[in-house]
């Protein structure tokens, strides 16, 4: 049997921080349900509000959890965008 290894196999693993924009504002009630991950979200101006979360990402599934909460609660994903990985001794990776 085969094993085929994964693009990130082998690798350190990263952590990144992310900026996620998403249509709309998130209510008190709904800003619950993003304890403990870590995001912190500010109200924006692009054309119409629209919400802006940032925080560290652990890897590809925290992302893909992360973006499937946001399905989940019907809000319209805008952008994600990685602003800047970690490397593994804490410290930026372009420094």
């Amino acid at each position: 049997m085969t094993h085929e290894s994964s693009p990130t196999a082998g690798k350190a693993q990263e952590t990144s921080i992310y900026e996620i924009v998403i249509w709309g504002h998130i209510s008190p009630e709904r800003e619950a349900s993003f304890a403990g991950q870590g995001l912190a979200s500010r109200l924006i101006k692009v054309g119409e509000p629209a919400t802006l979360l940032t925080g560290e990402i652990l890897d590809q599934a925290h992302l893909r959890g992360l973006l499937n909460k946001i399905w989940d609660l019907n809000f319209d994903i805008l952008m994600v965008r990685r602003i800047r990985p970690e490397n593994t001794t804490g410290g930026r990776a372009d420094e």
